[in-house]
């Protein structure tokens, strides 16, 4: 009988909404992995997993040895991606690769490996709540942008982080997050995945680019309506805080072929 496994962390609670978004797809979870701890797990039966997100090993770390684990790669980010014979025939063996970003893309295509832009997972997400609060959510932003909003409206910010170190249930945390967002008014973030699940949820949202040589952005950023951050105060300003605007992308396709791509996998042999 096939089991099935799910990705863990420990720092940021961007990375459990990946994986909540993975989860959504899954019959069952019988294992939860450390990502780091990838290469010290071994599977007694074949065990399916889908490994979405932000990777970075070092060598003897990647890529996973167990031949009972099965991956779909899709909506990755990899930092270190060498021409470490292992790490590029693993690839190639699981190919297509689908890249979260056109960095990823284009390093593993000039590895002659079988790469598209499939988006980020969080894409999927589903919003839940059919009523919207009159909340704002300021996510990884200085609480001097306060002073940028409206004073009858200051009252409905909320400042929020996403790091969170405690060993609890992480994933009850981080849902607890896209509860918020999917009721939200509007959510002004910092994070990547602060911004990609608003797509998802229909939240309004506006992004605030602190690097923009950030090679996770390279094709997600024309999606989300965004900022430099030296411009983050006017851009908030000019937001109508009574009724703010749409989202203006259409993420259908992306959310679409993600989520083929997640049931076939998970329902085919």
């Amino acid at each position: 009988m096939t089991k099935f496994a799910l990705l863990k962390y420990e720092a940021n609670l961007g990375d459990e909404m990946q994986s909540l978004a993975a989860m959504q797809f899954l019959p069952r979870v019988d294992y939860f992995i450390r990502r780091e701890d990838l290469n010290k797990y071994k599977f007694p039966v074949k065990t399916k997993i889908i490994l979405n997100g932000w990777f970075d090993f070092t060598e003897g770390q990647w890529p996973p040895n167990d031949p009972n684990l099965k991956p779909l790669l899709i909506s990755m980010h990899l930092v270190n991606t060498k021409n470490l014979d292992g790490e590029m025939e693993y690839y190639k063996k699981n190919s297509p690769v689908g890249c979260r970003d056109f960095s990823t893309m284009e390093r593993l295509k000039k590895n002659n490996i079988d790469a598209y832009f499939s988006g980020c997972l969080t894409l999927t997400l589903e919003n839940k709540f059919k009523e919207r609060n009159n909340k704002i959510y300021f996510i990884e932003l200085d609480k001097s942008l306060l002073r940028a909003v409206p004073r009858r409206y200051r009252r409905d910010v909320e400042f929020i982080t996403h790091i969170d170190q405690s060993t609890g249930n992480r994933f009850k945390l981080a849902q607890e997050l896209l509860d918020k967002y999917s009721q939200a008014k509007m959510v002004v973030t910092s994070r990547l995945h602060g911004a990609l699940p608003c797509l998802a949820l229909e939240t309004p949202v506006l992004f605030v680019d602190k690097n923009d040589k950030d090679p996770r952005l390279q094709g997600l950023l024309p999606l989300i309506k965004n900022c430099k951050e030296k411009d983050v105060a006017k851009e908030v300003q000019k937001i109508n805080w009574h009724n703010p605007e749409k989202n203006s992308a259409n993420i259908s396709e992306f959310r679409e072929k993600l989520i083929k791509s997640c049931r076939d996998f998970i329902n085919n042999d």
